[in-house]
């Protein structure tokens, strides 16, 4: 599997240069409490969100989440656990005498998380729900078992007995649209994740060439459907994989040391929810990567780090000597990295 192949093939990273090396004290803690995730919630039924990412960040995101079975397992098992949550803050201001009649409700959560249009049919003991999504990259292989383990836990919580719900079918495996039933789930075993990256890389390319790609996501249901990459088991192996995506990165987009080339990298950061990077100077070396409230969390800071990292390794060859620096800044926080002064 690429989460094996590639920490092996990129040992060259762990050198004593290093980007992603993780400032002290972010601004928002690491453990979700459920206090959190409720939150998040109503941020996305009540669309009072403030903040918005383009829905790339989320494909970025939810591919990473699909790179291995137990990956996949993990997020499918969180959705549930989300699931439940969201049919209990439903409940809480409607009464419902069949499970049948909270299904618009889920509905309605899953157009405003802006996963698209969405069409549904329920039955006693079970539902299926179609997304259309006109834009979504074609990756080769399945990537929504935390939307599959959502639906399942909020199915399951109505009902008041498990009924599994899995992605029969997706819009990013080939198919015309993504479907959510109890029939067997699309199989990533013979998927190339390789080849997933790699048209990841290229529509994100495509995007910030001709800024078409402009569809926008709650940042909370971005942030509920990214939890288990931050998970400490995960974190080394995903540092090693957001590291070698970003040197991905750099070799798609041609990067060079020209300001508009930087620019691109500035932009791409931003359109994967990657912090807001500014390139003030490579020499000296100047860089700061800002990130504002719920992007904080310290777990999303490092694996931006890492990302960066990669992105940024041909240019700052022969750099050994970079320091980061990180504070928090009006609800946010602000990571600079410089180079060390040497010591005569």
């Amino acid at each position: 599997m690429l989460m094996q192949r590639k920490v092996v093939a990129k040992k060259a990273l762990k050198k004593k240069r290093s980007v992603r090396k993780m400032p002290r004290k972010p601004a928002v803690p690491s453990t979700a409490v459920t206090g959190y995730e409720d939150a998040l919630l109503k941020g996305v039924i009540g669309s009072h969100s403030k903040h918005a990412v383009n829905a790339l960040a989320l494909e970025f995101s939810s591919m990473l989440s699909s790179l291995t079975p137990s990956m996949r397992e993990m997020q499918h098992k969180h959705g549930f656990r989300i699931g439940r949550m969201l049919y209990q803050l439903y409940e809480q201001n409607r009464k419902y005498i069949w499970y049948e009649e909270s299904i618009s409700d889920l509905v309605s959560f899953l157009e405003a998380a802006g996963l698209g249009k969405v069409a549904y049919n329920v039955f006693p003991d079970t539902v299926s729900i179609r997304l259309y999504n006109r834009n979504a990259p074609r990756l080769g292989i399945a990537i929504h078992e935390f939307e599959a383990g959502l639906i399942s836990g909020f199915v399951s919580t109505g009902r008041h007995q498990l009924t599994e719900i899995h992605e029969a079918r997706c819009s990013r495996g080939g198919y015309e649209q993504c479907e959510f039933t109890r029939s067997p789930k699309q199989s990533n075993e013979d998927a190339s994740e390789e080849y997933a990256i790699s048209r990841l890389i290229d529509n994100a390319v495509m995007a910030l060439k001709d800024g078409k790609h402009d569809d926008q996501i709650p940042l909370e249901y971005y942030m509920l459907a990214s939890s288990t990459l931050f998970r400490n088991e995960y974190m080394h192996a995903l540092r090693n994989i957001a590291s070698y995506i970003g040197n991905e990165f750099a070799t798609a987009m041609r990067l060079t040391a020209n300001r508009n080339s930087l620019e691109g990298a500035e932009r791409l950061t931003k359109l994967l929810n990657l912090g807001s990077l500014t390139i003030n100077s490579l020499k000296p070396l100047s860089i700061e990567l800002e990130f504002e409230g719920l992007s904080s969390r310290r777990e999303h800071v490092e694996l931006s780090l890492a990302f960066l990292d990669g992105l940024l390794s041909r240019l700052l060859k022969g750099k050994s000597n970079i320091e980061s620096i990180g504070a928090r800044s009006s609800g946010g926080y602000r990571v600079r990295l410089i180079e060390k002064k040497q010591v005569r």
